[in-house]
Parts: structure tokens; sequence; C-alpha cells
């Protein structure tokens, strides 16, 4: 593990965010008994990972690809080239699912 304590402290407020932003359709389906905090995200996430990434073209239309990724630090991280696709429309339009 490589995330520091307020790394850590970030992640969870993250989780802790997101749960509250659920809908109670899916809060009935995610009960606290079945949710990981932090420390547990973080190690379930150590080495490396396949990630299916996806991107929007200018027009909108959606582009999907897999990537090798890295949870380091309590984030993805995943390369490209400068030269691909992918790279243009991030460049572009930073957001990803």
């Amino acid at each position: 593990m490589h995330e520091t304590p307020g790394e850590l402290d970030e992640l969870q407020a993250l989780i802790d965010r997101s749960m509250g932003g659920m809908a109670e359709h899916m809060a009935r389906i995610f009960t606290p008994d079945l949710r990981l905090t932090a420390r547990q995200v973080v190690t379930h996430l150590s080495g490396t990972a396949q990630l299916a990434v996806a991107t929007v073209t200018a027009k909108g239309a959606p582009r999907v690809t897999p990537v090798d990724a890295l949870f380091y630090r309590g984030r993805f991280w995943f390369g490209t080239s400068p030269r691909s696709r992918r790279a243009v429309h991030l460049r572009a339009r930073p957001a990803v699912s």
C-alpha cells in the first residue's frame, strides 16, 4: 500500500459522498455491511488491473477501450500513446468513465 493517511482520508471522503448521494433504491441494495472502506479498496486494488476506459468523440460518440492501469496513491493511473485517438479525445474532453 502506497497511500498516505491523507490520501486514505480523501478516498474515504469520496466513498462516503458517493454512498450519501445514492438514490433510495441503490441504498437498499448497497447496504453499509456490503460497502468497502478506503483501506479495503486500496488493499483489493494493489498491483495492475485492466480497466475499460470510455471517452467520447467531438460528436459525442462513445469510445471504450481496455487499458492497463495502476491504482496508486488513491487514484487510477493509465498510459496511452500521445498520438492515439484516445489521447486526442482526452486532451479535448478529459472526463472519462
